[in-house]
């Protein structure tokens, strides 16, 4: 499924979860920071904010979508971002710049704070699947020095398209445009799509 495709269902997973959503929010290091030059200029994106309120509390999460459908190898994905390499033919630290260098963790919590004025969020990882212990992932210590302490999380597809398959005449109401997306990513839910969209 294309990439669009996949963030576009996980805008709607969050939407229909509670959570009002910014999406592409680009954010800057700054120019002087001790990285590697490769990694140092030009703005990094935050495909997705949600925030929920939570009783006196803001819930907010920082989502990076990644559809590629081959999914997300646990093990070698670490490796890569802590150590450098590839994922998916693309360089790791770049497309995770922020859980490989902390200059990078430190502005992504800037600019939710500025967008959100939240001090805490939950970085997710959203995925068409993951291939591997995803405690391992979660409990990343590197990742979490880097992005100043906050929580780790991956977000599977069939968690997704279990949520909306339940959900889907609600998300007909919402957002119809997304059914076409749902299907293009499974199938299986024609039939249910079908329903919701003549229900």
């Amino acid at each position: 499924m294309a990439v669009n495709g996949f963030e576009a269902l996980v805008r709607i997973y969050f939407q229909a979860n509670g959570f009002f959503t910014l999406e592409n929010v680009d954010y800057h290091i700054n120019p002087t920071a001790k990285i590697p030059s490769d990694y140092l200029h030009g703005p990094s994106e935050i495909d997705l904010i949600a925030i929920k309120p939570k009783g006196q509390k803001i819930e907010a999460c920082v989502v990076n979508a990644k559809g590629h459908g081959d999914g997300l190898n646990i093990a070698d994905a670490i490796c890569a971002i802590n150590e450098g390499g590839e994922i998916h033919g693309r360089d790791a630290r770049k497309a995770f710049r922020e859980l490989a260098f902390s200059p990078w963790g430190g502005a992504l919590k800037t600019c939710v704070y500025q967008k959100t004025g939240c001090t805490e969020f939950t970085h997710i990882t959203a995925c068409i699947k993951a291939v591997g212990n995803i405690s391992d992932w979660e409990s990343q210590s590197q990742f979490q020095s880097r992005i100043k302490g906050s929580k780790l999380k991956l977000l599977q597809s069939h968690e997704i398209i279990g949520f909306l398959a339940t959900n889907m005449e609600k998300i007909h109401r919402r957002a119809p445009e997304i059914l076409g997306a749902i299907t293009d990513m499974n199938p299986n839910l024609r039939t249910i799509t079908k329903k919701a969209a003549s229900g």
